[in-house]
This record gives structure tokens, sequence and C-alpha cells, in this order.
């Protein structure tokens, strides 16, 4: 498979956490996009003319708003440990669309319904900064940040690392989806409590919309205010919630307002929830007096944050299986705890829908945050273990019964390709060799210095000058998608390595870094 980006783009830092005081801000790549396909035989077509989505950013804040009746968009942010209003923002590269329903439920296949371009994706947050407590079972499970991180070729950081899956479907036993939540690694114990979800999974209703021509397909230039099930509480809570009035008794997924604004002069598509933390918000947001925490979020029931986790606080005790292992941390919490917006931990993975249902459900593009892709071993540096790492691997699984060719012959094939995966695919192929070892090497950018060549911007397994007039090019240009590289060319920062959407001095020294080690 011809690859179009180069190494360095390849093993970056796929984001960084930028928190201020008031607003948390995590920052991923331009331009790092990886179609990570899922259907059988990884080769199911995609919608014509789609926009990959390329996750750039995502923040939150407390928020407090000029009008939450009426304009809950319009305000300022507000202190994050005493706020009753909540604001996410997820800006995407380009233009894509809101995503009709994906045939789950009984619903019909019409992804397309608002456009060529919808965007899947789920961010995920750990409301109590506790990765034991939450999470998602089963099938569902398989549909999250954890089950598919590695398919873009590296390792979240923190203890992350230890519960993402290696592996996906693989026939007979060569994957690490099992649908058994007692086995390593433990990728369904993603510590997540609510999430941002945007799956096609429920039914759609376009409440407004602005700019453009007021047709059924959103637009650039255009902002719509679309309404479904966008925030839900983990499901794998649901057995342990007497909450009613959601899609299925136990689950805490009132259906909510998201903001779509396409911007064609930045090029950007930019999602906005504003939601309930307390009882007191959702008074705000409704115009209606406070109402108490209760166990009901249908049309006529407020819902907030608060209320969803009283209900898990108020339930955690006298359970057993799986959910007990997800609930039972919450006995000993505070729910104001959970309400600080400035502590909530973040993971997001983004992607689109196949043409035809008959190839699969999604197709993932981009994955985010403090993730670093190329290192294949989990101790949160991209550095000369990670190709060690990388032999041994093939050394050990070349010729196995999990290698789908069964010859020692230097080439893992991956057995079942779409629904299974393996971290040491770093070019998406669906084998392991020679190619993905050259992915390590990160000054490798291009065959030639002159844009006029064809191997202009392809790399060619050597770092030479043509490799460093190449990137001088794009540095002074001012290309986002292969010049930022790093927020900081300190090898000790903790910034080192992480793109952060701005390009100066810091990209340069640090490519200069890249350059001097070669290739390994």
């Amino acid at each position: 498979m011809k690859r179009t980006v180069g190494c360095a783009a390849l093993c970056v830092l796929a984001g960084a956490l930028l928190a201020s005081d008031d607003v948390v801000e995590l920052v991923d790549g331009l331009g790092d996009v990886l179609i990570r396909r899922t259907d059988t035989g990884a080769d199911g077509a995609l919608g014509v003319g789609a926009v990959m989505p390329d996750l750039l950013r995502v923040t939150i804040s407390g928020w407090e708003a000029d009008d939450p009746l009426n304009d809950p968009y319009t305000g300022r942010v507000g202190d994050p440990k005493s706020s009753d209003l909540f604001r996410l923002d997820v800006v995407l590269a380009g233009h894509v669309n809101p995503v009709g329903t994906v045939g789950l439920g009984g619903l019909a296949y019409d992804p397309f319904r608002f456009g060529p371009s919808p965007v899947i994706g789920f961010v995920e947050l750990d409301m109590d900064d506790d990765e034991d407590t939450g999470g998602q079972l089963e099938g569902a499970a398989e549909l999250r940040f954890l089950a598919n991180v590695a398919r873009f070729g590296g390792l979240p950081e923190s203890s992350d690392a230890e519960r993402a899956a290696l592996s996906g479907a693989g026939p007979g036993g060569c994957g690490d989806w099992d649908l058994n939540f007692w086995t390593e690694p433990f990728y369904e114990r993603s510590g997540e409590d609510f999430s941002l979800v945007l799956c096609g999974c429920h039914e759609v209703t376009v409440v407004s919309k602005s700019g453009g021509d007021q047709d059924d397909l959103f637009e650039p230039g255009e902002t719509w205010i679309v309404r479904s099930r966008y925030f839900q509480r983990a499901a794998g809570y649901q057995d342990a919630s007497s909450v009613f009035g959601g899609s299925d008794f136990g689950l805490y997924d009132p259906e909510v307002n998201l903001r779509f604004v396409s911007d064609p002069v930045s090029d950007t598509t930019t999602i906005t929830l504003v939601e309930a933390l307390t009882m007191a918000g959702a008074a705000q947001l409704t115009g209606e007096p406070e109402q108490p925490i209760d166990s009901e979020i249908g049309p006529f029931s407020h819902h907030s944050v608060e209320e969803a986790i009283q209900d898990l606080i108020d339930n955690a005790n006298g359970l057993s299986g799986e959910v007990r292992v997800l609930t039972e941390r919450w006995d000993d919490k505070d729910r104001e705890d959970a309400l600080d917006v400035s502590d909530w931990r973040v993971n997001a993975l983004f992607g689109t829908v196949y043409a035809s249902p008959k190839d699969g459900l999604y197709a993932w593009t981009d994955v985010g945050f403090k993730v670093r892709r190329c290192d294949v071993n989990g101790d949160e540096f991209v550095d000369g273990l990670d190709p060690t790492a990388f032999d041994s691997f093939l050394a050990s699984n070349d010729g196995s019964s999990c290698d789908a060719d069964g010859q020692v012959n230097g080439v893992f094939t991956v057995a079942g390709p779409g629904p299974n995966f393996t971290l040491f695919d770093l070019n998406g192929d669906g084998v392991v060799d020679g190619a993905d070892r050259l992915v390590f090497c990160r000054g490798d950018l291009t065959g030639s210095s002159s844009p006029g060549d064809p191997s202009y911007g392809v790399p060619d397994g050597d770092v030479d000058g043509d490799d460093y007039f190449f990137y001088l090019d794009q540095f002074s240009s001012g290309n986002l998608a292969r010049a930022d590289l790093t927020g900081s060319s300190d090898p000790l920062d903790s910034d080192y390595g992480l793109p952060n959407l701005i390009i100066d001095s810091e990209d340069f020294f640090f490519y200069l870094d890249l350059f001097v080690q070669g290739c390994p």
C-alpha cells in the first residue's frame, strides 16, 4: 500500500493537554487522518466524496449562558468548580455533517441524510478521574477508544496503555476482543462515565437552521441545531441504575441539542454541547422551576450530570458481576467532585460510515488524546526501544498459528483484517513487515527535494538532505499538516513531540533531532 504521508506525520503524539485554570483544552494534529476500516476484508467502500473526520481540538469549561433557554451558546466561561452548566466544543478540520441513522435498532440505513460527510465519534468523559469506575460491556466496548486506539499504531499514555486492546476480533483466539469482561486486556474498563455520542443510533430532529439555502443538507457556512440522544452515561452502568425515560430502563441518555457550525473561512466544523451539570442548570436550560433529583429523564423531567451521578452513588451497593466492578467505587464518592470539569479526563475516537450497510458499521479515521504513535511498548516515549519491540513481535509471531500466511517469511499477515488488527501494523495494510519498520524512521519525509519530482513528499527509507530541505519547504509555507511536530524542543518537556497547531522554532529544532537520529 502506497504511503502518502511522511513517517514524521505518522509517528507523532496525537494530542496535547493544554489546561488553564478555567478551560481544559486538548489539541490533536492537523492532517493525521488514517483510515482504519472495520469491515471483513477491510476493503469496503466509504461515502463518495466524503471528508474524513480529522479531530483538531476539544475544549471543556464551566459555562454561564446569557440566555440559556433561547441561546445557550452565547455567554462566558464559568468557574469549573461551581458552574451549573458546562460547554464542550469539538473542532474538526474541513466540512463534515451530522450523521443520520445507521440501521441499528430497526431504524433505516440513512447515514447520508444530512450530507456526504457524516461524522461518527465518541468523546469519552471520565468525570471522577477514576479509571476503575465506568465503561462499556460486550459489543459496545468494541466501538470505543481502548478497543481501537492500537489500530492507529500507538498506545495511549498512562495506565490506559495497559488496558488497550492490541488486536481485534481475530479467529481462533488470535485477537483481544473476546466479549469476556474478565480477561485481559480490560478495554471494557475505560473509566468512561459519560460520552458525547455521534453514532447514528437514534432518530435525529433538526431544531433550527441558519445561513445557506435552508435545504435538507448541512452545507459550508451553515449553522444547525440538531436533537438526539447525543449525551449518554456509560452503558456499563445500566444494571446499576433505577433511571427510566431513556432509550431503555437504566440508561441515562436524554435527548439533547447539539450545534453544528461550518466555517468556510477557517475550513472547520465545530460541534457544541451545552448541558446541565446541576439541577439548577437544567432549570436554566428549560426555563422552568428547578426540579429535585429523581429517577426520570423523560420529556417532562429535567436531567443533569448531578442527577446521573447521584443515581450511581445510591445504587452502588448490593450488585454483582461486571456492573459491580464498574460501579462499586461510587459508594465512597461525593457527587460534587465529579462536577468539577477541570478534572475530567478525555479520550476521543472519530470516524465515518460505509457507503453500504453490508460492508461494516464504522471506519475510524482519528483518535485522541495523548496517544504516541509508534510507541509500541507503552512506555510513553518513541525511541530505540520501539523498533526493538517491533522486531521481537515479528520474530515471535511470524509463522505462528495466528499468522494468516502460515509461513516463516519475515511477514506477519493479520487474520481477518478489518474486524481484526494488530498494533504493529503501523501503516494499516494488513501485514507486519519491513514497510512498517520504516515508519520508525521519523525523519524520512521525501525521496526528493524538488516539488516537481513524483517522489516529492513520499518517504524513501533514507534520511538525507532531501528530507531536510523538504521540511524547510513545509515549515516556511506554514503547512500545519507536515510542519507542526511539537510543542517543545526540549526532550524532557512533557510537550516534546506534541503537535499544538502552531508552527514555530520548536518544530524546526524538533525536526533537527529527528534528522540527526536517522533510521533505526
